[in-house]
């Protein structure tokens, strides 16, 4: 762990979000009242500001969600020419089209031929490019989860003692349950450090040593939990400290090189929303979800 995240104190409320989000399967969960640290008015942007400041410190970090959404003018004029020849895949051009005769839209009011998890994307394409017009009130936080770094805090680096002011301070709320999620932590084997951030390549690309590592961890999972080299990707991501982005990253290059398999998930019975949605969004079909090592047959 950096030691920038060993000398961070957490506040009170930071505290209560992360007794909240201990008491979830996996340490992660959709951004509702079971995250919500409080009651009442206001109880909800305290909660979003709690994660924010923990996602700052490494501790936990979130998905967000685009709500709403309006089109530019660049957009409007865009959509005045010749369709054939525009710049934009035929899937961005109905996300333009759903917005071009209100002041805002929802991902909802988008054509039903444009996959629901495809939308998030092209939004955020269409933002990045100034065809689309976002305000922050419209993104709102989705989804929360416990990194690798921050049950290392937990385990290793708190102490409320640290922080003078609340080293007296009692916690309002804290219950039974509270203290068996966080027994069940610290009881759990502790993560080692695995991979370096591809971000410290001075080429910009993923090292080799992370590759392998990734190689390791999976095999290592696939044994602790008796996947039959059929491995559900949340596994890996609560293993590995790094971003979702980073890591999809990798595994894209392992398949190419033939060094694992992704396979989709057809069956979502058996999982919870915040598993599914750590697997990786396609175009069409189900999310890559599995993860095998090639040449290694099911037993």
């Amino acid at each position: 762990m950096s030691e920038g995240i060993e000398q961070m104190n957490i506040s009170t409320l930071e505290l209560k979000f992360l007794l909240k989000l201990l008491g979830l399967p996996g340490y992660r969960g959709p951004m509702n009242e079971k995250l919500t640290p409080g009651e009442g008015k206001g109880a909800a942007a305290v909660r979003d500001n709690a994660c924010r400041s923990l996602c700052s410190k490494g501790i936990v970090a979130y998905r967000d969600e685009i709500k709403g959404f309006s089109i530019t003018p660049t957009g409007k004029e865009l959509l005045k020419q010749d369709t054939a020849v525009l710049p934009i895949s035929p899937e961005e051009l109905k996300v333009l089209e759903a917005a071009k005769s209100c002041n805002r839209v929802t991902p909802g009011n988008i054509s039903k031929t444009v996959p629901s998890d495809r939308r998030q994307a092209l939004i955020r394409s269409l933002s990045d490019r100034g065809l689309l017009k976002v305000s922050d009130r419209d993104i709102k936080l989705a989804e929360a989860w416990l990194t690798s770094q921050g049950k290392n805090f937990i385990r290793q680096q708190y102490s409320p003692g640290e922080n003078p002011k609340a080293k007296n301070q009692q916690i309002k709320g804290f219950s039974m349950a509270d203290l068996g999620h966080l027994l069940d932590l610290l009881r759990q084997p502790e993560v080692q450090p695995l991979v370096k951030s591809s971000q410290e390549d001075e080429n910009g690309t993923a090292g080799a040593t992370s590759v392998a590592e990734i190689l390791e961890v999976i095999a290592r999972l696939n044994r602790q939990y008796d996947a039959d080299n059929y491995l559900p990707i949340f596994y890996l991501r609560e293993q590995v400290a790094l971003e979702r982005e980073e890591l999809d990253r990798i595994l894209y290059q392992l398949q190419n090189d033939n060094k694992i398999e992704l396979d989709t998930l057809q069956e979502a019975i058996n999982y919870s929303e915040s598993q599914i949605s750590a697997g990786i969004p396609q175009p069409i079909g189900g999310p890559l979800f599995f993860i095998s090592l090639s040449g290694i047959k099911p037993a």
